[in-house]
């Protein structure tokens, strides 16, 4: 389908992990779908590009950079390699990825698919894009953690991570993980090699005294660890973890948006990609769990933060017991 009629059954403002994933639970279904994403590009947030064992329902092994391995994990400059069954880890390159997944949706007649759309307005039935009215009978936004469907809906984002990196054209053996409480409070540092660059990056909770700091101590650290980043890229981004929800009427958010990311770790892509297969198959009148089993294990994440002590380090304490 190429010309944007005036009326679609589900509007899908975001094609990220969260947008593209629900779209494609949708496919072949006889709900007419539209996609909407502002950027021209898919995959421009900046972010560690790291995925994860479980991650395999949405991300494919075979889409990954690396075989999965063993995280590491570095304390006072000691490094600590986790088992082989515990947090396995490789990175995705998240413009291929998407846009292979865009490419996928491109064979279902039912789904539309456009890119460069600015909304200008959104009410309960109906928004604007582009100048163009475009009427629904449902809404989803998965356009991230600065959701203008979150704000149509007058949710406050209060809890966030502020996350900072810098791509350099060189690849890291390993993913790496770095306690440094001094610079970088409960948050942590991380080493992740992609398939031509790697990111190298820090972040920390919106309640941490450090945050102000945050890419002065980023520099600090790679000063600190030899890092060359004179042929790097710097790049910025918010995490939203403030969960209220995901299912407002008619309207949902998914991903970023929900706030469903790990407010402990920042992990987003997993919950992205769940909430928006959840969502589609709640719409199909299908009964899924995926969001509901992921709040649990966030909600006990996020449990941690209240504890004295970083995350990285209680890791290593549980599993050297």
């Amino acid at each position: 389908m190429q010309k944007i009629i005036n009326f679609y059954d589900i509007v899908i403002i975001g094609a990220s992990f969260a947008g593209l994933n629900c779209a494609k639970a949708l496919g072949n279904s006889n709900i007419n779908v539209l996609v909407l994403e502002k950027n021209n590009e898919l995959g421009l947030k900046p972010c560690g590009y790291g995925v994860e064992d479980e991650d395999i329902q949405f991300i494919p092994e075979s889409s990954m950079n690396f075989s999965l391995k063993p995280l590491v994990i570095v304390t006072k400059n000691k490094k600590h390699r986790m088992p082989t069954n515990q947090s396995l880890i490789s990175s995705i390159c998240r413009p291929d990825f998407l846009n292979k997944l865009k490419n996928e949706l491109s064979e279902f007649k039912n789904i539309d698919i456009k890119l460069g759309q600015k909304i200008t307005n959104i009410e309960k039935n109906k928004l604007t894009a582009n100048g163009l009215e475009i009427n629904f009978k449902y809404l989803i936004g998965a356009d991230g953690s600065f959701s203008i469907v979150r704000k149509f809906l007058g949710l406050e984002t209060k809890k966030f991570i502020a996350a900072v990196h810098y791509t350099i054209p060189k690849v890291y053996p390993d993913f790496e993980m770095f306690v440094d409480e001094q610079l970088f409070d409960k948050g942590y540092a991380w080493i992740f090699p992609n398939n031509k660059f790697t990111s190298v990056g820090a972040a920390v909770d919106y309640k941490s005294p450090n945050l102000p700091l945050l890419t002065q101590n980023l520099k600090r650290w790679i000063e600190k660890n030899n890092i060359d980043i004179s042929k790097g890229k710097f790049a910025g981004s918010i995490i939203n973890y403030d969960y209220q929800g995901y299912k407002f009427d008619n309207i949902y958010l998914a991903g970023d948006a929900a706030g469903l990311a790990s407010g402990l770790t920042g992990k987003g892509m997993y919950p992205a990609c769940a909430s928006g297969y959840q969502i589609a198959k709640e719409i199909l009148g299908e009964k899924c769990h995926l969001i509901e089993d992921w709040l649990k294990i966030k909600d006990k994440e996020e449990q941690i933060l209240e504890l004295d002590t970083n995350f990285l380090e209680l890791k290593l304490q549980i599993i050297e017991k």
